[in-house]
């Protein structure tokens, strides 16, 4: 029983998308068509009923509706955010990433006092494990004192959290290389002291030796020619 009301489900948003597409081409200019056929085309992509191939072509359907209309319809600039946010999402979910990053610099660049933008590039910086990303919005976010709601405010402060965690185990590393390098510094002023050390002992030695055996030699050649 339910994976035939999945199959009418399926069969239901197919039909529609395909009527509603149909209706908006022969009538692109009118964006009660396109949003009509948007708001289905965004459901059926939510939906769960798509998987693999099937998701990602109807995806990338969805990233040209969005295209459409940010470049064609005449919008107010809450409509214009939400289709970059919508756009923003999809792209991410593709692995479009160069649209991800242009929907998030043009949202940054024309709402610098929203937290939007910024969130948006933070998205960015963890999912493409950019870290400089996430660290240059947080400076930004600071420095223009930028208004935050409570779950963004939660977001930005885990990953500032995060990033002085990072610095602080850089700066350890960095530490324990300037240690290590220390001590082996010391160890080889030690090992060349030492076999200096060395090195002139032996030499005691033998020049005790020589002139031991000098002096012997010595003796021995008095005493023959004595003899």
């Amino acid at each position: 029983y339910a994976t035939t009301a999945m199959v009418e489900l399926q069969k239901d948003y197919e039909e529609r998308l395909q009527a509603e597409r149909t209706e908006w081409e022969q009538e692109k200019g009118s964006p009660v068509l396109s949003g009509a056929y948007l708001e289905t085309l965004e459901a059926y992509v939510d939906s769960g009923l798509l998987e693999g191939n099937m998701k990602r072509n109807r995806q990338l359907e969805l990233e040209e509706l969005l295209d459409y209309k940010i470049q064609n319809d005449e919008k107010t600039e809450e409509e214009e955010l939400s289709l970059y946010h919508r756009r923003f999402d999809n792209s991410l979910s593709l692995e479009e990433y160069t649209v991800s990053a242009a929907c998030a610099e043009y949202v940054l660049k024309k709402w610098p006092q929203m937290e939007d933008g910024y969130l948006m590039n933070i998205r960015l910086g963890v999912q493409c494990r950019e870290r400089t990303r996430i660290e240059e919005m947080i400076k930004l976010i600071e420095k223009r004192q930028i208004y935050l709601s409570p779950n963004a405010r939660k977001t930005v402060e885990f990953w500032k959290d995060d990033n002085d965690r990072q610095n602080r185990q850089t700066e350890n590393k960095k530490q324990k290389r300037r240690i290590i390098k220390v001590v082996c510094l010391i160890v080889a002023v030690m090992i060349t002291s030492a076999g200096m050390y060395l090195g002139f002992g032996i030499f005691r030695q033998v020049e005790g030796f020589s002139k031991e055996k000098l002096t012997s030699d010595e003796s021995s050649v008095l005493r023959t020619t004595d003899g």
